[in-house]
């Protein structure tokens, strides 16, 4: 069938693995991981800034979203890159329509320091050149081939620059338009053809992976963390070192009770402990008041979603949760025990295992709900054709899908009607094309409607029956 896309890759399944696990399961270490990110956000940060230091993920986004903008414009057709994901960019891929006939290539790269990187490109092409040269006429195939080398020669001559990149997500359809990413992150590889972008992996990033803002403080010492992806960066400038005393000396007069052993003189003695307790404390509770203040004001300026906080034990964990501002409380996702002490990777490792186990929390209560909620006249749905129908009518709130489920399905391009079985669309009745990932569709036309979505990775036994859920915004 003419336009019927074609997938080029695989989509391993990792049981159990959440979105902050999958990471750590299928991503790449480098040496000094950090270090090499940061540089490389330099280099892009200075490009857009001349002679600017570019040191954390937030400012980079900042400063980056100033120049690009978050919707398209005419750099984004003639090249550049982004290396951040924004819900604006999604929607402008979406909203872009190649021309008639015109094919859109949608390639997921991988960039591993153990791979031979332009190996694995070529055999991408090559597969996928076998699999779309039968369904496209001479004049579409030319086309295609052209945008096939000039994605070939973009990655070689970038090569080296792109070592600090572990995934490069390009789009690049036969009229000439080109989007492309460098992220921190592995996606199983795959390249795509078909008439619209491919971008169910992208929201996959968008949508799963939180901005963490963590805190680790002791009752003297605190130090902010962002937790981004997989990239674990401190923030220097926010360290805080606070000067709360050990003891407070306190006057006891002698000459009263009748000397050092008196009476009177174990009663100033313990008016001099109490003294002591009281300043001590006081100079404790300003000291974390300063730190959830910090804390509070990177939460606003750098566009953070969640707070994990680390302490050494339970007794000053209250009293940082107690000045925490409401705001932030309601954003908790976790907590463990660390001194400010520990070296950066062991503070990353800890970190990203409270993560973990939120996003394992944030899962089966969105799979309870959906299954409470899944009745007549409540608000969920579950099932392929009933969540169809929802998007329809602008119901959906959230999308639930299991992330790895794929499905063909049929797509109406005059009004983006979806249908798992029909070859005609019920609003048009024009014939409809096939599609090699409705479940892809259905993420877009969530997304259009400014719904969120949520991909399920872990394996809930009750919900593979259904693949797919909605949690709805109304009734009808």
């Amino acid at each position: 069938m003419k336009n019927k896309p074609f997938f080029q890759g695989h989509r391993p399944q990792i049981e159990g693995a959440t979105g902050i696990e999958r990471l750590k399961k299928t991503d790449y270490d480098y040496d000094n991981d950090n270090e090499h990110l940061v540089m490389a956000w330099q280099k892009w940060g200075q490009r857009l800034h001349k002679n600017a230091e570019i040191k954390d993920c937030a400012i980079f986004e900042k400063r980056f979203m100033e120049n690009k903008g978050p919707h398209f414009n005419q750099a984004h057709v003639n090249g550049g890159v982004n290396m951040f994901i924004y819900n604006q960019q999604l929607e402008a891929l979406i909203r872009y329509k190649p021309g008639k006939n015109e094919m859109m290539i949608s390639l997921y790269l991988n960039v591993t320091p153990d791979a031979n990187t332009l190996t694995t490109l070529n055999s991408m092409i090559h597969t996928t050149r076998n699999a779309v040269k039968e369904r496209l006429d001479k004049d579409a195939m030319q086309a295609v081939e052209d945008v096939f080398s000039k994605i070939e020669n973009h990655v070689k001559n970038n090569l080296q620059r792109l070592k600090n990149t572990r995934l490069v997500v390009i789009f690049a359809d036969t009229a000439g338009f080109w989007q492309e990413y460098q992220l921190p992150v592995s996606l199983p590889g795959q390249m795509v053809v078909e008439p619209d972008p491919y971008i169910r992996p992208l929201s996959t990033l968008l949508y799963e992976f939180d901005r963490y803002l963590v805190l680790v403080a002791d009752s003297r010492h605190a130090r902010l963390f962002s937790l981004c992806l997989r990239n674990f960066e401190e923030h220097p400038d926010i360290l805080i070192e606070s000067d709360v005393p050990d003891r407070v000396k306190a006057s006891v007069s002698m000459s009263k009770g009748g000397g050092k052993g008196g009476a009177a003189a174990k009663v100033y003695q313990g008016i001099g402990d109490e003294k002591r307790k009281s300043h001590i404390k006081d100079h404790i509770h300003r000291h974390v008041k300063h730190i959830t203040d910090k804390a509070f004001d990177y939460f606003k300026e750098k566009n953070v979603t969640r707070l994990i906080i680390a302490t050494p034990d339970d007794k000053i964990r209250p009293w940082l949760k107690d000045h925490l501002h409401n705001y932030l409380k309601d954003r908790l996702a976790g907590e463990f025990n660390a001194q400010p002490s520990y070296s950066d990777n062991d503070l990353k490792q800890l970190a990203i295992d409270a993560a973990s186990e939120y996003e394992k929390i944030n899962e089966n209560r969105i799979i309870d709900t959906l299954f409470e909620k899944n009745r007549p006249g409540d608000l969920a749905v579950l099932g392929v054709d009933p969540v169809i129908q929802a998007l329809r009518k602008g119901q959906v709130h959230t999308l639930v899908v299991e992330h790895d489920y794929t499905r063909n399905g049929f797509l109406c391009r005059n009004d983006h009607t979806l249908s798992s079985l029909s070859e005609s669309c019920p609003l048009c009745e024009t014939p409809m094309e096939e599609t090699g990932d409705l479940l892809d569709e259905m993420v877009e036309e969530a997304i259009m409607h400014n719904s969120e979505v949520k991909h399920i990775f872990s394996k809930h036994e009750k919900f593979q029956k259904y693949h797919v859920g909605a949690l709805l915004r109304f009734t009808v």
